[in-house]
């Protein structure tokens, strides 16, 4: 009959024709695979309107007789293929770099920290911290490669996969992709990163290169959520390996944060440190208590420092983002402000030296005005109008400690830097301080 006829035209078809193509293209299997079963699946569709009568479902026994073995084994083969190919892009990316990949110890940044602070603190070089002339080991165009590698993976895990078997499969493959992207890559890279971080107590100008890695590194975090988003999370959701899939990549990019914070952490310990070491070793006590009349311009010091810090406030407004720049920027400010409010407390100011105190921290105040926090802002400012009790007269103190800059700071503060005057002894016992002295400021 016509229909017995359509039948074995169409077996032979897919069992003599189809099947022989996915035996031969073994080299290309999985693309093969993938392609030729949506062909197949697309001339299923169509062939189905001359066996809308039939109760027998040929087609489909038709098209499991070719794919049901591939099938059956297809994960195991797509998994361990995306496994190889992240491998081997990392291997070309560090075999590019001429680095090999070191062993991270677990005492080996502690060790690292201590035999620097010996070295600085005896004047000898006992550790040479490793910075790699600047490289972050973090790049987009590989991470980029990695995601493209396993988005062709999800979309075959889509086609192939049974229903029933597609979050599970997906998690899979997941799992290889937030290991190579995450825990080899950018983990490794923060590793590296933190380790090159230069100590606090360091003499040298601190050469900072963790800003850079931050910035890579929160990059690659954002390519990774958008394939997340597109490629992941749509074939999971409503199933329980859905909550795996968030806790997984909350884990992994927990860990990634976490390094972040610990490098901005001691990045911010390097920079002020080494400004509270230069301040403390090439500020004069001259600067602030001349002999003579000088003119009132800010110090060498000071003007260093400005010039020190100024590239790295653009560096962090260029490499940080979002939420984390302000805070970091804010944090930033109150260091600068703490070493800058504790170093000009170990002076002595007679009237010239005073107006060279506010000179410098009128630099220092229009430096960290680009930091755009206002709590930076009125630190500095208050700053600048404590600076100002050094140079007003005696008579006038207690008038502009009433001031509206002023009037709320404990007078423990306020005294603090009216000990700094020269003349603080002679006016100690006159009637200037007796108002100050006795009232209690909010």
């Amino acid at each position: 009959s016509e229909d017995d006829l359509l039948q074995k035209l169409t077996a032979n078809i897919f069992d003599r024709h189809l099947a022989t193509y996915i035996e031969v293209d073994e080299n290309k299997y999985l693309k093969t695979l993938s392609e030729l079963y949506s062909r197949t699946m697309k001339l299923s569709a169509e062939l189905q309107e001359f066996f809308k009568g039939s109760e027998d479902d040929l087609l489909q026994k038709l098209t499991a007789n070719i794919f049901d073995r591939h099938l059956a084994t297809y994960i195991e083969v797509e998994s361990r293929t995306l496994d190889g190919k992240c491998q081997m892009e990392l291997k070309k990316f560090y075999e590019n770099k001429n680095h090999q990949k070191k062993q991270i110890e677990r005492f080996q940044e502690l060790r690292r920290d201590m035999q620097a602070l010996i070295g600085s603190r005896a004047n000898i070089n006992i550790a040479q911290i490793e910075d790699y002339g600047g490289e972050t080991f973090l790049s987009e165009e590989l991470a980029i490669n990695l995601l493209q590698q396993s988005s062709h993976a999800f979309e075959r895990c889509c086609l192939l996969s049974k229903e029933n078997d597609l979050p599970r499969n997906i998690l899979k493959l997941t799992d290889t992709l937030l290991r190579y992207l995450l825990h080899e890559h950018c983990d490794y890279a923060l590793d590296l990163g933190l380790q090159a971080i230069p100590i606090a107590e360091c003499k040298s100008v601190p050469q900072i290169y963790f800003f850079d890695v931050a910035q890579k590194c929160n990059a690659i975090v954002h390519l990774l959520e958008k394939t997340y988003n597109a490629s992941v999370i749509p074939n999971v959701i409503g199933t329980p390996q859905y909550t795996d899939c968030i806790q997984k990549k909350r884990s992994y990019l927990e860990t990634v944060e976490n390094k972040i914070e610990t490098g901005l952490e001691r990045t911010l310990n390097a920079i002020f440190g080494w400004v509270k070491t230069y301040l403390a070793s090439e500020q004069k006590k001259a600067d602030f208590k001349p002999d003579t009349d000088v003119d009132t311009v800010a110090s060498n010091a000071c003007l260093a420092v400005v010039q020190y810090l100024n590239p790295l406030i653009g560096l962090i407004q260029k490499t940080i983002d979002g939420e984390n720049l302000a805070a970091v920027l804010t944090e930033f400010g109150i260091r600068y402000h703490r070493v800058v409010f504790e170093h000009l407390q170990q002076f002595q100011y007679n009237t010239a030296g005073a107006m060279c105190a506010i000179c410098d921290v009128n630099e220092y105040r229009k430096s960290a005005r680009v930091l755009q926090s206002p709590l930076v802002t009125q630190l500095f400012d208050v700053l600048h109008a404590l600076c100002n009790l050094l140079l007003v007269k005696h008579e006038n103190l207690q008038e502009v400690c009433g001031g509206e800059t002023l009037n709320y700071l404990d007078k423990s503060v306020v005294m603090n830097f009216i000990q700094l005057r020269s003349d603080y002894k002679t006016i100690k016992i006159s009637n200037s301080l007796k108002g100050i002295s006795d009232q209690r400021m909010v």
